[in-house]
C-alpha cells in the first residue's frame, strides 16, 4: 500500500497522509481484492475526519462502544494525531478494564520506524485517557484518536454438498471468559456430532484467519478456528449449516479455546475448556389429531460432569425462512419456557404442538448459563421439518412416473442427479437406503395391476 501511495504521488513522510481518506479506502480496496471479498472495511469517525468514504462502512457511536465490539474482529487500527504536530497509526490487538474501571489499551508499533522490514511488532500497553476536550489519547493527554479502523474477516469453510439433504442452521455466541486481561484467545475448536449422516456443511467465524472443517467418519466434523484474537468478556459468533440425510440430533462437545499471551500470530501453548457439551434435537413431526401437529424438542446436557442452567427458552414453528438467525431474540418467540437447570447428563423435553397445518421450520432459542449465572452460550436453532409426501422424491406434491425417473437419475445417474429432500421421501420402502428396490416399489404401486403396496417411507 505504501508503494501505491508513492506511485499515485503521496508523500507518505507527510503526517498529515493517513489523516484523510486516502488511507482507508486505500487499505479497503487493498483488503477486498487480496481477499475475495471476505474482509470488510469499517471506519469510526466521530469528528468527522474522513468525509464520506467510498465502500467503507462509517460510524460516529461512541467510541468506547464501537471499539469493545470491533476488537473481537482481525485487526484495529487507530490513527494518532499529536499536539505538537505529527501523526502516527498503532495496531490495536487488545482493549481491557482493570478493576478501578480503567480503560487499557495494548498496541503493537514499529520496533524502528520507517524500516518496512521490521512491522509493527513492538507491543506497548497503555491507559486510555479522556482530555478535557472530551477526546480520547493513548498514555497522555498531548495527543487524540482521530479516527479508527478495523478490518472484520469473514472465514466461511464448505465442506461436502450443500445442495441436498434437510437444512439445520445452528448461531451460537460463545462467551469468552477463559483468558483474563491482557491474554486473549487465539483459537477456538469444537466437535459436531449427529445421529444422521453430514452431507455437507457450512461453517463460519467472524473476526478468524481461518477455518478448517474435518469429517470423523459420516455423523460428525471437527472444527479448528485459528489466528483470531478474541479478549476477555466478548462474544464471538458461530454458524454451523448442516445438510443431513435425515432427522437428527446435534451435539457441540470439546469447545476449547486456545492461547498465546495476546499474540495471535504465534502457535498456540494451552487448551482451557470453554463451555459444557452440549445438544438440541427436533423430532419427526407427528399428527397427532387432524390438523393438528406435534414437533418433540429436545435440550441435552451431554458433559457427564458439568451440570448448567438453561434460561431464555423459546420455540416457534413458521413457514418463514429467516436468513439472519442472529435477528431472533426471547421476545421473537411465541412459546417461552421457565428456566431449568440440567444435571450432567439430563435432557429437557417440551411438546410443541401447532395446527391447522404442519410449519416449514422450527426455531428455538437457549442460554446456558454456570452455577455463578455467567452467560457461557447464546444458542438460536432452525431445524426444517422435512414435511414431505412419501415416494414424492421430485418435491413437486405428487407422486408419479416423474419421481420414478428422479430416482434412476439419483440411483443411476453419471454423475449422480440430486437427491430427494427431504431423503425419506425417496425411500417407499422403508429400508436402510435408497437404491433399485425403491424404484421398483414405485413402478409397482404406480403400474401394477393390481397397483402394489402403498409407499411406507420411513
Amino acid at each position: 500500500i505504501y508503494e501505491e501511495l508513492i506511485e499515485a504521488g503521496v508523500s507518505v513522510d507527510d503526517p498529515e497522509v493517513f489523516d484523510t481518506p486516502r488511507w482507508p479506502e486505500k487499505k479497503n480496496q487493498y483488503a477486498r481484492e487480496k481477499s475475495g471479498d471476505k474482509i470488510v472495511t469499517k471506519a469510526w469517525d466521530g469528528y468527522n475526519t474522513l468525509g464520506d468514504l467510498d465502500g467503507v462502512d462509517e460510524s460516529t457511536e461512541d467510541f468506547l462502544e464501537w471499539l469493545k465490539r470491533e476488537i473481537k474482529t482481525e485487526d484495529v487500527e487507530f490513527s494518532i494525531k499529536y499536539d505538537g504536530g505529527g501523526a502516527h497509526f498503532v495496531t490495536v490487538v487488545n482493549v481491557y478494564e482493570d478493576t478501578n474501571g480503567d480503560i487499557y489499551i495494548v498496541y503493537r508499533d514499529d520496533s524502528e520506524q520507517d524500516d518496512p522490514d521490521k512491522g509493527d511488532k513492538h507491543v506497548t500497553q497503555v491507559k486510555l485517557v479522556r482530555r478535557a476536550d472530551g477526546k480520547y489519547g493513548l498514555g497522555s493527554d498531548d495527543n487524540y484518536i482521530r479516527f479508527a479502523v478495523s478490518e472484520s474477516v469473514y472465514t466461511t469453510t464448505t465442506y461436502g454438498s450443500t445442495d441436498r439433504g434437510i437444512e439445520v442452521r445452528n448461531r451460537w455466541l460463545l462467551h469468552q471468559d477463559s483468558y483474563e486481561n491482557p491474554k486473549v484467545a487465539n483459537d477456538l475448536h469444537f466437535r459436531v456430532q449427529t445421529d444422521s449422516r453430514i452431507l455437507g456443511a457450512i461453517v463460519r467465524v467472524q473476526g478468524f484467519g481461518q477455518v478448517t472443517i474435518t469429517p470423523d467418519g459420516n455423523t460428525a466434523i471437527d472444527v479448528d478456528v485459528d489466528f483470531g484474537a478474541v479478549p476477555h468478556c466478548t462474544d464471538l459468533e458461530i454458524v454451523v449449516t448442516l445438510f443431513l440425510q435425515q432427522w437428527n440430533i446435534v451435539h457441540i462437545s470439546g469447545v476449547t479455546w486456545t492461547s498465546k499471551d495476546g499474540d495471535k500470530r504465534m502457535p498456540q501453548d494451552d487448551s482451557v475448556k470453554a463451555c459444557p457439551d452440549f445438544g438440541w434435537s427436533v423430532d419427526d413431526p407427528v399428527e397427532i389429531a387432524t390438523d393438528r401437529f406435534s414437533h418433540l424438542v429436545t435440550l441435552y446436557n451431554d458433559d457427564l460432569t458439568e451440570g448448567f442452567d438453561i434460561s431464555s427458552i423459546g420455540l416457534m414453528a413458521s413457514d418463514a425462512y429467516i436468513d439472519d438467525l442472529g435477528i431472533l431474540t426471547i421476545d421473537s418467540f411465541p412459546v417461552v419456557l421457565p428456566d431449568t437447570t440440567l444435571a450432567p447428563g439430563e435432557v429437557f423435553i417440551y411438546d410443541l404442538i401447532e395446527e391447522p397445518y404442519c410449519s416449514d421450520h422450527v426455531y428455538g432459542c437457549f442460554i446456558i448459563e454456570d452455577e455463578d449465572n455467567d452467560t457461557l452460550v447464546q444458542d438460536v436453532f432452525d431445524h426444517s421439518t422435512g414435511v414431505y409426501v412419501c415416494g414424492d422424491a421430485n418435491g413437486d406434491g405428487n407422486v408419479n412416473l416423474l419421481d420414478i425417473l428422479y430416482l434412476i437419475d439419483y440411483v443411476y445417474g453419471d454423475p449422480p442427479g440430486p437427491a430427494p429432500n427431504p431423503m425419506g421421501a425417496g425411500n417407499p420402502n422403508a429400508d436402510s437406503g435408497i437404491n433399485l428396490l425403491d424404484i421398483l416399489y414405485l413402478i409397482d404401486y404406480l403400474y401394477g395391476s393390481p397397483p402394489g403396496p402403498e409407499p411406507l417411507c420411513p
